[in-house]
């Protein structure tokens, strides 16, 4: 029963967010997945819908977005093969000065005070983006506000977010799933523009690519102890109420 209810809860803040996001895609506030291919030079951009409401849903459990009709293999990536492929994920809110990155590594910090620049960068790859009536577009790598050129510097910055961070730990390369492995990465969130540089992140949820096509959000915080403490009470009073009867 107890599961039920969460998988229920899950799935009606992934409804509402989904909701949402039917409609408008590509907006401020919505994390994007992008996976490119340099050697047909195309790019697939995802909107997973609103990412605040996706973090909310994943500490009820894992949540797989991205897949079916949005499997960031169709397409023009089908043919792909996965050792071409690299993802990366970000999320924007200029007016907030909010700011979503994905990350390899277990702690991540800006390497610059880039803020306004990079925040700009990415709202520009959303407007190339959108609008579309679609959750996922297919875009020429050459396009100058394509993703790879915008934040990969058209190569020379590739994983940086245009110059964010100081080594390339935004980006994930997919040749692990072809074995059996994962494509790992962390979501960080930070939300001042004047920090300064070297400050660290706030890591939100663990973030996999699948070989399947999707993505699987987990949250990173556990559950509190006094819950199971709770959750045991509770199952006790249910034996003894039984036993009673």
């Amino acid at each position: 029963m107890k599961k039920k209810m969460i998988a229920l809860l899950a799935g009606a803040l992934m409804t509402a967010a989904m909701a949402g996001n039917a409609m408008a895609y590509f907006e401020q506030d919505h994390l994007v997945r992008v996976v490119y291919d340099k050697t047909v030079m195309t790019e697939v951009a995802t909107d997973l819908g609103k990412v605040q409401d996706i973090i909310a849903a994943a500490k009820n459990g894992p949540v797989t977005l991205g897949a079916g009709a949005d499997s960031y293999l169709g397409g023009a990536l089908a043919t792909s093969a996965l050792s071409n492929l690299n993802v990366a994920y970000y999320a924007v809110n200029v007016a907030n000065k909010d700011l979503w990155l994905s990350s390899k590594t277990d702690t991540q910090s800006i390497a610059t005070t880039q803020w306004g620049t990079t925040s700009s960068m990415i709202s520009n790859t959303l407007g190339i983006y959108a609008p579309s009536a679609t959750s996922t577009v297919t875009l020429a790598m050459a396009n100058p506000s394509s993703y790879w050129n915008k934040l990969d510097g058209n190569g020379t910055r590739v994983g940086k977010f245009n110059t964010t961070y100081t080594v390339a730990n935004g980006e994930m390369n997919l040749a692990a799933l072809a074995t059996g492995g994962e494509a790992k990465q962390n979501l960080f969130f930070w939300d001042n523009p004047s920090l300064t540089s070297g400050a660290a992140g706030a890591k939100q949820v663990t973030i996999k690519t699948l070989s399947t096509g999707g993505t699987q959000v987990a949250s990173n915080v556990p559950v509190p102890p006094a819950l199971f403490l709770m959750g045991s009470g509770l199952l006790g009073l249910v034996g003894i109420r039984r036993k009673k009867q």
